[in-house]
């Protein structure tokens, strides 16, 4: 299925009711009262790292998992956050976190814009490509749309 087809499939009517322009708002964070976590991406355990911390700063516990959604369900089953906005956050940076570790990309800075070099996302998404057909013994050329979707930071546009 290529995007035209992924997004038709997708495609909803939308009838706006009310629309709200999204901004980030960097005054309206607030430390969650349970503390905070470090998040680190191990492309070469192919495992991504949740460290999480006492708002005292004290080490607790780390949570270690291979996709964003099995490590944010611990979390929350852990009870290790009060806020929404933590929620939220934490979600952003481990699926960031996945996708490195699904490409074995070693490129992640906590709290920083997702903005690999494409030529670097493109080259790993065709190495991950080829090695799922070296896989399935299915040995094709490269696959011309390997890097239809890049990743861009939009505040660099």
């Amino acid at each position: 299925m290529n995007i035209e087809q992924r997004k038709k499939r997708y495609e909803l009517k939308k009838i706006p009711i009310k629309e709200i322009k999204a901004v980030k708002n960097s005054s309206e964070w607030e430390m969650d009262d349970k503390g905070f976590f470090l998040i680190d991406p191990r492309p070469e355990e192919e495992l991504i790292y949740a460290h999480h911390y006492h708002s005292n700063k004290e080490y607790n516990l780390t949570i270690t998992g291979k996709t964003a959604e099995d490590i944010y369900y611990t979390i929350l089953r852990e009870n290790l956050i009060n806020s929404m906005m933590h929620a939220a956050y934490l979600g952003s940076e481990l699926q960031k976190a996945e996708i490195l570790v699904r490409y074995k990309i070693d490129w992640y800075i906590q709290d920083n814009p997702f903005d690999i070099p494409n030529e670097i996302l493109c080259e790993k998404i065709q190495t991950s490509k080829d090695e799922q057909k070296e896989n399935s013994k299915d040995n094709h050329e490269k696959d011309p749309e390997a890097c239809e979707v890049i990743f861009e930071n939009p505040e660099s546009q």
